[in-house]
C-alpha cells in the first residue's frame, strides 16, 4: 500500500513529535534527580545545624 506524500509527512511530525516529548521527559528526569539530591543535601545540612545547636545548649 503506497501513502501519501501528505500521510508520510503526517507521520513524520508525529515521530518527530514524539521524540521530542521523549527528550523532554529525559530531561525533566535529570532535574528532578538533581533537585532530589538538593534536597537531601539540604536536610542533611538542616540536620547536622540542628545536632550541633542541640550540643551546645
Amino acid at each position: 500500500m503506497a501513502m501519501s506524500g501528505e500521510m508520510a509527512g503526517q507521520m513524520m511530525m508525529m515521530q518527530s513529535m514524539q521524540a521530542q516529548s521523549q527528550q523532554f521527559q529525559m530531561q525533566e528526569q535529570q532535574l528532578n534527580l538533581e533537585n532530589s539530591c538538593t534536597n537531601a543535601a539540604a536536610q542533611f545540612s538542616n540536620s547536622c545545624c540542628d545536632n550541633i545547636k542541640s550540643a551546645a545548649k
